[in-house]
């Protein structure tokens, strides 16, 4: 494993939120003369998830009483305990999270990929509930 300036494990370093800043300039470089846009604008739709799926899956074990399964049934899983919930803005965390959940899964399985939007649209979508989820959490507190 690498190490930073600082001589941390790179992996020690890592928070959710770093996919999101990923998806952000995966986005924009789709936009600038990228020769595989689509490529990017699909990689941008993914990190997009699972900035939101392992944020929102953080702050429900430490704040909520989260059980992970620690298997792919999770990500259903965690939409639905958000979903659950009697407060609005903690149940649209449950919906962006299966909205998301869908357009990543379309983005890394299906070619060719069919959204109900132009794939530069579906991408800038996803960046921004995964930021509204973000948001949510972080009002939370």
């Amino acid at each position: 494993m690498g190490k930073n300036i600082k001589g941390q494990d790179l992996q020690s370093d890592f928070k959710p939120i770093h996919f999101l800043y990923i998806s952000k300039y995966l986005f924009k470089v789709a936009q600038n003369d990228c020769p595989i846009p689509d490529s990017a604008y699909r990689s941008a739709i993914s990190r997009a998830y699972y900035a939101a799926f392992l944020e929102a899956r953080s702050y429900a074990a430490n704040r909520m009483d989260f059980s992970s399964s620690k298997t792919g049934k999770d990500h259903t899983i965690l939409a639905n305990f958000y979903k659950k919930s009697k407060e609005h803005s903690v149940q649209d965390i449950g919906d962006y999270l299966f909205k998301l959940k869908k357009w990543r899964l379309i983005s890394d399985y299906d070619i060719p990929a069919e959204y109900s939007v132009p794939i530069k649209e579906q991408a800038k979508d996803a960046i921004l509930h995964s930021i509204q989820i973000f948001s949510k959490l972080r009002s939370m507190n």
